[in-house]
């Protein structure tokens, strides 16, 4: 009779001994499952300092090629959340404006990276780079070295 009394009150916990242990292992395993990216923000300004509205963001994975693309708000502030981890280049442009790439940025996990761009005035198809490393020489282009930096030339002799 013990026997048989104790088979039935094991028989109704458990399935809520089940549904708890369930419930704790869903508790545990959400920060295991945290944030494994980053993000960047920040304004993309015009020479007097004021944003720049409807600017093309893209932000560029060096080691992986992955491309994600985002548009600055009237005040020229953007944000792109869930970036891999590592190495990326960031280019805005706009037209009127000559466009600009950052490079030498490395992302780790978490990081709400701050990159600010300072568009100049001047064609589109000139270009500006920020170089933080190595930078790429593109087939065409002069180059003139000073000391920690390279200047892309496109056109001149």
């Amino acid at each position: 009779m013990a026997a048989a009394a104790f088979q039935a009150a094991h028989a109704r916990t458990t399935p809520l001994t089940l549904i708890a242990f369930i419930l704790a292992l869903l508790a545990i395993a959400s920060p295991l499952s945290a944030q494994v990216s980053a993000a960047i923000s920040g304004r993309v300004l015009d020479p007097s300092g004021a944003g720049i509205g409807g600017a093309g963001i893209t932000i560029r994975s060096a080691e992986t090629g992955a491309t994600r693309y985002a548009t600055t708000d009237e005040t020229g502030s953007y944000r792109v959340d869930s970036l891999p981890l590592g190495a990326i280049e960031v280019h805005a442009e706009k037209d009127g404006f000559k466009a600009v790439t950052r490079t030498g940025i490395s992302l780790v996990v978490g990081q709400d990276a701050p990159v600010n761009l300072h568009l100049e005035v001047g064609d589109r198809i000139d270009h500006i780079d920020i170089v933080e490393g190595i930078p790429t020489v593109r087939p065409g282009q002069k180059v003139a070295t000073t000391a920690g930096a390279i200047r892309l030339t496109p056109g001149r002799d």
